[in-house]
């Protein structure tokens, strides 16, 4: 026999050697249940985090079973929240063995629930054999915690839609990641979506930092406060922050920004734009004496900004931003000043002064092979790239990477190689994107091109700087993408292996905008820039948000090539839609689906045709089938003009359904009465005029049927109410011959207008609606009152039987757009375009605790 389950085979023996590799140091204490997590009595639980189990040693995962479906109670692990009647289905991940995790599925555990409880049977055996003999049994059971909004979408242009669904609130719309807002600054865990561990909050860019020997670190940039503690005090342009991540008391006042900071001993060198530094008249560059926090007499002056400052052989280079003068003798020393430590004096026997002088330098590096600077201009007849002679500043026209066009951003040296970021296609005459390594021992461009295939893939290697860290190249920019091999992005932050010539995929960081500098320790990235999130979860366009932990579900991960703009629910699939073509690399046109119970994307494809301009605004399900509207012309290689039907199982198309419009459907409602309500910006349906902004078809053929409701602009939405009410909401007028402001409703299937008339100014659009019972929720742009009651885009209505109404107190005042709302409980969720509610911080999203 070669079992591994048989202690008489050798297989057994085996596997019990790799057990003590893997769990030592639990290793010999034969099969015991170490941890059960939920404990049984917790309060508070996050729905949205699995339970696990850890054991001594690993499992025989053969006798770990839980049933898939909700039902009678089978299997060794059982889940209940009705005393085990009945138990809750899901599945069991144990990858993690001798740890296994549960995953109940979705809609079993939600927010805000009570009495969970956990059976284990003792058959749950190790591969050792032994048996777990004893039966867990919660008495008291866990219960789950109130809703959370930690995080939110980053980068927002457009957010458009959300969707509430037991402790997941998915979100859509246009919009790079998911994660905290953390300001200019972060110091962060090098893994995981952990917060920074920093209370300072600049009100403005930090370009550079340095750490202080004597402990802390110093940050400079265009800062002129800084937030401590919600505690505001001033601080021009430089600040120390102190080990515990605290605003230190040290203040110096300073004209201008600050490019760059640099320890050399127990000196701080500062440069920038600056003409006073701490009292003194100090022209762009300035040191501070870090045992005494005094501005030192140290005083070059260059008559023009510095860029960068760097120390080479115990010589300092200064970057300018232009030809310029430096030092107490005012040497003309061209692009590059260089000074002898301690010294105020320029040396003369370095002027770099052979450049165009049209635009700033970006970078440069000191080498024995000379002086590189980086530019998007030339350098007498060479472009991007010049290289200074180390001796005495003069041009190496011979050293000539680009063509006509072509420039440098960034530029980083380790041994002998030079690394280069930049805008070209080809350097020193062989294909290169963005990106080239050349050996300047040799003069030869290395076969390094790590971003082939992400280029393909839409991916951008254009950083803004290159960094040597840790034995590794990072790439830093505002704009950097790139496509990993499981077709997911990252942006911001990448990391090249020097050693192995490739990309290391294992750290991300992925700001929502450009990392200016770096310090990297054992166990953080200390970054500072221009961006408002520091880590995001990276997932574009189509995300979610885990509300029992408040955080990005890191479950939910999608790279879509462009914005999307509707989303729908229907049992354990998101169906999303929009402009975009491929999604993880694999082409899906304009409409797919997300798997909420296997974590993945799903393999529904409507087949829509490939093209540029056409999109799917509208979803609606009714009855086993799934209705888009949009702006489209081929769908399962039929004629479906910006309207289509399919089957919700099996994504084919209705070829039955004929329904067309001649531009963008945007949302459709079922009746009992077998009818189909269309609304949208059309101006005709299936070719009668008459039927602009809102119709109505036969739900199986597309047919058109009598009802007319003469509206004079379009209609975003419509909703079922109470009452025989269907609302219709979007920035018309006139419906029915009366005057109503982008507000109205009617009685279902008839084009009786009802006489519930609720004034809003001025010139509102609406957008988002939600119905709950006689309340009606609404949000939209340029809504400034309702019925002479202060709102801003967003609205509560009662609307009683006999359509009168009330406007009610709540007051959540968006200062953008409000696009969508959902309701769980007492909470309500907004999402849209906003950054603010009621005067406070709320980006895209936003979560309110209803008054009971």
């Amino acid at each position: 026999m070669n079992n591994q389950g048989d202690p008489n085979s050798d297989s057994f023996w085996k596997a019990r050697l790799l057990e003590c590799i893997l769990t030592a140091p639990n290793c010999g204490r034969g099969f015991e249940l170490l941890a059960l997590s939920p404990i049984d009595g917790s309060q508070g639980v996050p729905a949205g985090i699995p339970i696990r189990a850890t054991y001594s040693s690993l499992v025989n995962t053969s006798t770990f079973t839980m049933q898939s479906e909700n039902g009678p109670c089978t299997g060794n692990f059982q889940l209940s929240k009705d005393n085990f009647a009945s138990c809750l289905g899901g599945t069991i991940d144990a990858s993690k063995n001798p740890t296994i995790e549960v995953y109940p599925n979705p809609g079993n555990v939600c927010v805000s629930n009570t009495g969970f409880k956990i059976k284990m049977l003792g058959d749950i055996s190790g591969l050792n054999g032994s048996k777990q003999g004893k039966e867990v049994l919660y008495t008291r059971g866990y219960d789950t915690g109130e809703p959370k909004l930690v995080d939110s979408p980053a980068a927002i242009t457009s957010l458009r839609q959300i969707e509430l669904f037991c402790n997941q609130l998915f979100i859509a719309g246009n919009f790079k990641g998911i994660g905290y807002f953390e300001p200019f600054l972060s110091i962060l865990p090098k893994t995981g979506l952990n917060r920074g561990q920093t209370t300072v909050v600049p009100n403005s860019s930090v370009y550079t930092i340095a750490p202080d020997p004597n402990g802390g670190l110093w940050i400079g940039g265009n800062f002129t406060s800084i937030t401590d503690k919600g505690v505001s005090s001033t601080r021009t342009y430089i600040a120390k922050v102190l080990p515990d991540g605290s605003l230190s008391p040290i203040s110096f006042t300073v004209d201008a920004a600050i490019n760059k900071l640099l320890v050399v001993g127990s000196k701080l060198l500062v440069g920038g734009n600056f003409t006073t530094f701490g009292g003194f008249a100090r022209n762009r560059l300035a040191e501070i004496d870090l045992n005494s926090n005094t501005v030192t007499s140290w005083a070059p002056n260059p008559n023009q900004s510095v860029v960068d400052i760097q120390i080479f052989n115990n010589q300092i280079y200064v970057l300018l931003g232009a030809l310029a003068t430096c030092g107490a003798n005012t040497h003309n020393s061209g692009l590059v000043c260089r000074l002898n430590l301690g010294s105020s004096n320029a040396d003369t026997s370095f002027a770099a002064t052979d450049y165009n002088n049209v635009e700033i330098p970006k970078s440069f590096v000191v080498t024995n092979f000379g002086v590189f600077v980086a530019a998007d201009d030339q350098f007498n007849t060479n472009y991007g790239i010049g290289k200074y002679n180390l001796s005495n500043g003069t041009l190496d026209l011979s050293f000539n990477p680009f063509q006509s066009g072509f420039s440098a951003q960034a530029l980083a040296i380790s041994g002998n190689v030079l690394y280069a970021s930049g805008n070209f296609t080809t350097a020193f005459g062989q294909n290169r994107t963005n990106f080239f390594a050349y050996d300047l021992s040799s003069s030869t461009l290395l076969s390094d091109d790590p971003f082939i295939r992400s280029n393909q893939l839409g991916g951008s290697t254009l950083a803004d700087s290159l960094l040597i860290k840790d034995g590794q190249l990072l790439f830093l920019g505002a704009n950097l993408t790139y496509v990993k091999s499981d077709n997911t992005a990252v942006f911001s932050f990448l990391k090249y292996d020097i050693q192995n010539r490739r990309i290391d995929e294992s750290t991300s960081i992925n700001a929502n905008g450009r990392i200016y500098d770096l310090i990297s320790t054992d166990t953080s990235f200390i970054i500072v820039g221009d961006f408002l999130y520091p880590r995001l979860h990276p997932t574009l366009n189509f995300g979610a948000i885990d509300i029992s932990t408040g955080i990005a579900d890191p479950n939910v991960t999608v790279n879509l090539s462009s914005e999307l703009y509707s989303l729908l629910r229907v049992d354990n699939r998101v169906f999303f839609g929009g402009g975009f073509q491929k999604v993880n690399g694999e082409t899906k046109p304009m409409l797919a689906a997300w798997n909420i119970k296997e974590r993945k994307l799903d393999p529904w494809n409507g087949n829509f045709a490939i093209t540029g301009s056409n999109f799917v605004t509208g979803l609606y399900q009714a009855d086993g089938q799934l209705y888009a509207g949009g702006n489209f012309a081929t769908v399962g290689g039929e004629t479906h003009t910006n309207v289509v039907k399919f089957n919700l199982e099996t994504a084919k198309v209705d070829s039955l359904f004929t329904a067309t419009a001649n531009t963008n459907v945007r949302s459709f409602f079922k009746t009992t009465n077998n009818e189909l309500y269309i609304s949208g910006d059309f101006t005709n349906l299936n070719g009668l005029g008459d039927r602009a902004y809102l119709g109505v078809v036969n739900p199986s053929t597309g047919v058109a049927l009598s009802q007319v409701y003469t509206i004079n602009q379009p209609v975003y939405g419509i909703k079922a109410g109470p009452d025989q009410k269907l609302f219709v909401f979007g920035n018309y007028t006139n419906i029915l011959g009366s005057a109503r402001n982008g507000l109205a409703s009617i009685t279902v299937g008839t084009t009786t207008l009802r006489t519930t008339n609720i004034p809003i100014t001025t010139g509102p659009s609406l957008y988002g609606f939600l119905v709950d019972g006689q309340d009606i929720y609404f949000g939209g742009t340029s809504i400034t009152t309702v019925n002479g009651n202060t709102r801003a885009n967003f609205a509560h209505v009662t609307v009683r039987s006999d359509d009168t109404f009330v406007v009610n107190p709540l007051t959540l005042n968006a200062n953008g757009e409000v696009r969508s709302i959902q309701k769980s409980g007492s909470y309500l969720f907004l999402g849209g375009v906003f950054t603010t509610i009621n005067g406070s911080f709320a980006r895209g999203v936003y979560m309110h605790k209803l008054s009971q």
